[in-house]
């Protein structure tokens, strides 16, 4: 099962985005996003809407795993 600390990591690496630099955006630290990575946290709402906002992530894709990790501009 691919979880969401799985997907935020596919995400940032389709963005080429290291930790650091995605910490930087959604001002947490590398701690933070290892936490979600290893799904020790979940992604908050805030954080996800800057995802969403910054680099056109889908936000169900994310939560639920569900259609393309961006959001089509079709």
């Amino acid at each position: 099962m691919c979880t969401q600390g799985a997907r935020i990591r596919k995400a940032r690496k389709n963005l080429q985005l290291s930790l650091q630099q995605l910490g930087q955006v959604l001002n947490v630290s590398k701690q933070y996003l290892s936490k979600i990575k290893k799904n020790e946290r979940l992604l908050n709402n805030h954080k996800l809407s800057i995802l969403i906002s910054e680099y056109g992530i889908n936000a169900n894709y994310i939560l639920v795993g569900k259609g393309n990790i961006f959001i089509s501009t079709k």
